[in-house]
Formats: C-alpha cells, sequence, structure tokens
C-alpha cells in the first residue's frame, strides 16, 4: 500500500506518528511512504518508514519559485503523481487541510488521526478503512525518490534531476 502522510510543521507528536504508523502497517502492511518534506514530523515520519525497511518519497515544496503557493502546489502534484492508496493526515494547517480536501475530491481515502474534526481518527478510523479494504498494489523495490513536486518529473527545479537512493536492508 502507498500512503501519504502529512501534519503541519508547528504542531508535532513524534509519539502519536509512530503509534498510528504502526498500528496501520500491522493492519494493512504499508509498502511506500510519501511525505512532504516540512518539519520535524517528516524526519519522524521518514525514520519509522526507513526501520520497517520501506520505500520513502519525498516531495518538498519549492518555495523559492512559488512562495506560499508552493506548498498547495505541491499538495497537488504529490497527489496525482504519487497515486496513493491512502492519505493519514496529523493535526496540521492549512496546508494539510488542503491536501486532505484534494485527496477526497480524487476519491483517496483519508485517515485523520489526533483531532479529527469528523471522527474519523484513532482507531475507529483505522477500522473503517481496514473495513473497506483499500485497493493494494504489488510491493515495489525499496527506494527513496528525491523530487521537487512542483518540476517535471526527472527534474528537481534547480537544474538536477530527480534520483533514487536505495533503502537500507
Amino acid at each position: 500500500m502507498r500512503i501519504i502522510v502529512s501534519g503541519g510543521r508547528s504542531h508535532c507528536d513524534l509519539e502519536l506518528v509512530q503509534r498510528e504508523l504502526t498500528k496501520l502497517h500491522l493492519r494493512m502492511p504499508i509498502d511506500v511512504v510519501i511525505h512532504g518534506c516540512c518539519g520535524a514530523r517528516a524526519g519522524a515520519i521518514e525514520h519509522w518508514a526507513r526501520l520497517q525497511g520501506l520505500g520513502v518519497v519525498r516531495y518538498p515544496p519549492n518555495w523559492e519559485r512559488f512562495g506560499h503557493r508552493g506548498e498547495i502546489l505541491r499538495n497537488s502534484f504529490m497527489l496525482k503523481d504519487s497515486r496513493p492508496d491512502l492519505v493519514v493526515a496529523f493535526p496540521g494547517g492549512h496546508g494539510t487541510a488542503d491536501l486532505v480536501q484534494r485527496a477526497r475530491n480524487a476519491g483517496v481515502m483519508v485517515l485523520e488521526v489526533g483531532s479529527a474534526p469528523q471522527g474519523e481518527g484513532g482507531e475507529a478510523g483505522h477500522d473503517a478503512i481496514i473495513a473497506d479494504g483499500a485497493a493494494r498494489r504489488p510491493p515495489t523495490e525499496r527506494q527513496t525518490l528525491h523530487t521537487s513536486g512542483t518540476a517535471p518529473r526527472g527534474h528537481d527545479g534547480q537544474g538536477r534531476g530527480a534520483h533514487f537512493e536505495g533503502a537500507p536492508a
């Protein structure tokens, strides 16, 4: 299963991130973890994924080129380009809310964890996803893809091509 994990840059409970991702992974094996490279939460997400031996894809926003719109443009590109089975949303700001809305509009399942206003977070959210039976894709080779999220595939927006980095075994 391919998941996008998102959450606000300022509100970050690292233990919550690891606990909820572990619960989800035990119920529905995750193959690839996708994140937007913002704040301490991104580091916690990637650390957890690497400990599990999962592939990681990073989509950093291009703040220099797009300013404040960089995050929104990255969200749109990340959602279309990464083809996730699920978006896991931790408490966050406008960028997380934007990603959640875009995912729902695209028909991608969303699991809101923590202060989920619509009662989709926590254990009930996990159970609902299991009941829905998320579509699964075959496992892929474990790797990390670095991409700008706002540049064409194979280009990082700074004159360099996107590149792969093998995940530890």
